[in-house]
Formats: C-alpha cells, structure tokens, sequence
C-alpha cells in the first residue's frame, strides 16, 4: 500500500458535466481513452498508452484538522497539520462505491490544480474503469447513468481489476504471452479475491472471496494498539500510516511470536514515535528513519518530548490474510483459498494455473507476502507441479498499467458501450452494458 503522505500530486485535466457527444469521432479513434482504476482505498487516473497514471488519489473525504471543521479531499490531506481526530467518508462501502457525491468530488478535485497539457471534454473521451467483482445490478445501472448522463462520456468499458492485472503481467513476460490460463490473487481494502481464468476469460464460478483486506488489518491494529497502549480508537488515518511502516508478513509466525516475549535480542520490535505536531504530523519509526528537523523558530530548543508507541507482535497483524479464523471469520487463508478454486476448475487447468499466479493489490507491499504465499502453495499442491508466483514492482498499479494497454490494443473497442448505444437501449440499456461487459 503506498504510505499516506507521499502520493503523487499531478492534476488531471478538469472534467466538464454536460455537452453533446459525437461517437464517430470517437469510433474513428479521435477521441483520447482516460483510463481510471476507482478502489476503496485510492483512484489511479491517467491516458491510455501511458506507463504511470497522471495522478494518484487517496479516495475519501476528510473532516478534522486542529480545527475539527476542516474539510479534505483527496489529495488535500497532504495539508492537515493533526491526523488524531479524522473523520473519513469513502465513497466505497464493503467494496462497493455507493456514494457518488463523494466519488465526484475525488474525480473533480483537478480543478483546483493549474491544468496540466490540453484540457479535455468527456463527451468525446472514451473511459475505461474498474469495477467491483459481483457488482450488484442497481449499482451497475447507477454508474451507467452517471457516466453517460452525469458526465456524458463517448464511450466506457468496465473490467474487474484482476482482467486488467493478468494482462498486465502476460505483457511484461512475453513467455507468458500465450500461456492458456491464470490466477490473479487481488488483495485489497475491503476483500481478497482469488479470481482464475482461461483464455483470458475469468472463470466466474470458480472465484473465491476472502472477508479480509487492508480495512480489516487496519482497524485491528487500531483495536490491538488501543488496548494494549495508547488509546487511538479515532485515529484511523494514523494507525494505517503505522500499518504500512512497521508490519509485515512473518514466513514462521510460531517462531517470531517466541521472539517477542524476549525482552533482550528481540529483532521484531519496533519503536515507533507518534507525532507531537510540532516536527511530525505522522511520527516516525526510531532507529530506522532520520529524524525529523525541527522548526526554524525552535532552533536551538530541547525536542518535544517523545510518546513511543512499542510494537512486538503487532507487526504480525497481516497474519490474518493467511489465518482469518484469527478473527472469528470462517474462512480458508489466501494460499487455501487459491487451492478451493483451482480444484472448481477442470483438472487439466490445475497445473497450468499453478504455474502462473499473480499478485495484485495494496496487501502485496507487506514485506513476506509474497514468499510466505509461494511457501504455503508449495506445500499445499503436487510436488511435480511447477509453481510460478508474479509480482510486478508495484502491484497497487497493476491494474491501471494493464488498463492503460488495454485501451491502446485493437480489442478494445468490441468490449465498450458508446453512448448512443446506450441511449438506444432506452429501458434495456442496462442490458446493452451488462451483455458488453460481462462476456470479459
């Protein structure tokens, strides 16, 4: 997960609400194809054909500050000055984006930046955007219309983010080009998802869900640190910023949980020093990064007192990924999840599926995940079976970069809806998106 504090502030150009579409400039290619990865946890946006998105968004509202009245958007966290107290409105809700007045004002944030190059016109932009797995039929029909009504946009195309993470991952290794089938394990804010497929179909009947995502860690570690430490049961934004710093998948749990009951020798503590809001609005992990300068009319002063917050075994808080009963959820970890829907699969795939696994996701970045995940499937499945597990160097923009070539490839254009099919669909055009959309 990208830590809190360091996204990338680049304005997108402004949306424009309203106007007249005209779908054969867009079908002749004249229109640009902006290409937005909408999750829970952040928005990544930006223009086909291009290796990284223009910006990078947390995606919530915020209210608190000194003040407690100050309001953020977006990337206008980056200007609190007291994390401590933050109410945070997304517009996803379990997984699914509910609240549209949110979501707009996220997308539209843009307009306070200067322009960045040519401004564009959504009636004569084609969008390609993520959508959650299972998305329920009223809430489908609730993105169509405010895309083509709200926005009017030319055209849209809308893939789950494991689609467009498989096809990211087959253009990077080109050996893997014509490979026949596939696993992609997306790990994010709300859920899991172990999504196989074949022949660059997802095999729907096959995908499985785990409850747990970076939410549910995160609000664990909230619990754990408020009973064990500090109370910081309202400090939601912090604690992530802590989760993102100091956790990490542990590839022998039973061993390190030993080590932190020793009071000597203990490698897995961490110091972390919360923020006094006088040198750091987000604190720092003492040891390991540099310490924070202080202020030019404090120069010459004694620091401000430290408030250290001692982390052992919470750091093996993303352990639940792999053991949700932790938490009381009757579900199978992330490695047994991957082999209950290998085995819905036709036997003839299983190995093919073992031999590429692909992770994507903001969960990926936990240090461990990755080898734990190769060393439990290893075990989990026939020794004569080769095991390929493939993780790009930052699988939180897997999606979008896959995105971003999918636009640009000549098959794009038979998976997307332009608005005036829509509007001819007149009460079936929900059915005219459906039918488009869910043959991906």
């Amino acid at each position: 997960m990208m830590p809190p504090g360091v996204y990338d502030v680049v304005a997108l150009p402004e949306f424009k609400v309203g106007g007249t579409t005209d779908s054969a400039s867009c079908r002749n290619n004249d229109g640009r194809k902006l290409v937005i990865d909408c999750g829970a946890d952040s928005v990544k946006m930006g223009f086909g054909g291009m290796l990284n998105p223009t910006r990078i968004a947390p995606n919530f509202v915020a209210r608190g500050g000194k003040k407690g009245t100050q309001k953020y958007v977006a990337e206008e966290i980056e200007n609190c000055e007291d994390f401590s107290k933050l109410i945070l409105r997304r517009p996803f809700d379990r997984g699914y984006l509910l609240d549209w007045e949110i979501q707009k004002q996220v997308w539209s944030l843009s307009e306070s930046y200067s322009a960045v190059g040519k401004k564009f016109n959504p009636s004569s932009t084609q969008l390609l955007m993520t959508e959650p797995y299972f998305n329920p039929e009223s809430l489908r029909t609730n993105m169509y219309e405010v895309i083509f009504e709200d926005y009017q946009f030319a055209e849209l195309c809308t893939v789950c983010p494991a689609t467009l993470a498989l096809f990211d991952a087959n253009m990077n290794r080109p050996e893997f080009s014509t490979h026949p089938a596939g696993i992609v394990v997306d790990t994010g804010y709300s859920f899991s998802h172990i999504v196989p497929f074949f022949d660059n179909t997802k095999l729907t009947y096959a995908i499985k869900r785990i409850d747990v995502g970076g939410k549910v860690i995160t609000n664990y570690l909230k619990e754990v640190v408020s009973h064990r430490h500090w109370n910081m049961m309202e400090a939601t934004y912090l604690i992530n910023n802590i989760k993102e710093r100091v956790c990490y998948v542990s590839l022998d749990f039973e061993a390190d949980m030993r080590l932190c009951r020793l009071k000597k020798s203990n490698k897995v503590r961490r110091q972390y020093v919360l923020p006094d809001y006088v040198t750091s609005t987000l604190g720092y992990v003492k040891g390991v990064d540099e310490l924070p300068p202080m202020p030019v009319h404090m120069m010459g002063q004694p620091r401000p007192e430290e408030q250290i917050l001692e982390m052992t075994s919470e750091r093996l808080i993303p352990e639940v990924l792999f053991r949700p009963s932790d938490l009381g959820i009757p579900q199978a970890g992330i490695a047994e999840a991957i082999v209950q829907s290998v085995q819905e699969c036709c036997p003839d795939l299983h190995e093919a599926l073992y031999n590429n696994v692909i992770l994507c996701g903001g969960n990926c970045f936990f240090p461990g995940f990755k080898e734990r995940l190769e060393a439990e499937l290893r075990s989990l499945i026939p020794q004569d079976y080769k095991l390929n597990v493939y993780q790009s160097a930052d699988p939180k923009l897997a999606a979008w970069r896959g995105g971003s070539r999918f636009v640009q490839s000549p098959n794009f254009r038979q998976w997307a809806v332009t608005k005036a099919e829509y509007e001819e669909g007149g009460v079936n055009n929900y059915l005219v998106c459906k039918r488009r959309f869910d043959a991906m």
